[in-house]
């Protein structure tokens, strides 16, 4: 019976220092598995800024775009502008005589 007591009180200390050993790998699991979602915190946060910036970047081209379509616009504008005092000298030249194109002399 004593060694049956003696064996018994083995087996518990094999399972307790089992115990430990799980208890520390455990523990060592959980630190990396904290490690790793304040990595993935952190890289979520990272991707929602990248996203906010890309959304800037979107709205800028568009607001650029806008803004050279515009311009383009409003050069078309200018040389049909330019295109008609061109002509006007031009038959104003024709009709006085002139070519239309007048030098000033100070």
């Amino acid at each position: 019976m004593q060694t049956d007591l003696k064996s018994c009180g083995n087996q518990i200390a094999v399972l307790k220092r089992h115990h430990e050993e799980q208890a520390a790998e455990t523990a060592r699991l959980q630190s990396l598995l904290d490690t790793r979602d304040s990595e993935l915190d952190s890289h979520k946060l990272i991707i929602a800024e990248l996203k906010e910036n890309i959304s800037d970047r979107k709205e800028d081209t568009t607001l650029l775009r806008q803004k050279l379509e515009l311009a383009e616009s409003s050069a078309e504008k200018a040389l049909r502008a330019l295109e008609k005092v061109n002509q006007i000298c031009y038959f104003n030249g024709k009709l006085t005589g002139q070519d239309g194109l007048e030098t000033h002399d100070n």
